[in-house]
């Protein structure tokens, strides 16, 4: 890792840039966690010909995620595990799954309402400051919008994958709101 680490800070140093020398290296733990995460289900997913839905889905999540937070596991390899399971799992079941348009829109106004009502969720080790809570539900909520624009004009099967996604965001977020106020 410094490898990576010094080529950075040299390409920072070469054009006169500052920089956080913690915050690079935290970014280069969390890329390589996610590309840890995403490669094997990718190929999973391109095995199994679902690889749109793979992508639709994984894109949608990861914009909730980062605005809403959600669930912190304790070990990062049952973090990676469970990422590479659902990640994997739920654009493959998607293609079982017979939701109707209506019954998404439906699903999807429900949920909408229930994020209106619980504010992001932050990592016990790093908490948002109450601006920062402000901002991201802001920026959450207007995805949550665009997603739900986008649902009416999809195909049934695309509009599927994004409530999906949008309803294990959800999951993840109430279970750890749950967790820090039992």
């Amino acid at each position: 890792m410094t490898k990576i680490e010094n080529y950075i800070f040299k390409l920072f140093d070469k054009n006169n840039l500052s920089y956080d020398p913690e915050l690079i290296r935290y970014s280069i733990v969390i890329i390589l966690r996610y590309s840890i995460c995403i490669l094997p289900a990718l190929i999973i997913a391109i095995y199994f010909n679902v690889f749109n839905y793979f992508c639709l889905f994984t894109i949608s999540f990861y914009i909730l995620r980062i605005h809403f937070g959600g669930i912190h596991l304790k070990s990062h390899l049952l973090c990676t595990i469970t990422s590479i399971v659902l990640l994997s799992t739920i654009p493959i079941l998607s293609n079982w799954l017979e939701i109707s348009k209506q019954s998404i829109i439906v699903i999807f106004l429900l949920m909408f309402f229930i994020y209106l009502m619980i504010d992001p969720q932050d990592n016990e080790n790093k908490r948002n400051s109450i601006q920062s809570t402000k901002y991201h539900k802001k920026i959450g909520i207007f995805f949550l919008i665009v997603f739900f624009l986008i649902i009416l004009y999809l195909k049934k099967e695309y509009a599927q994958i994004i409530m999906l996604s949008t309803l294990l965001e959800l999951i993840c977020i109430l279970i750890s709101y749950k967790k820090r106020y039992p």
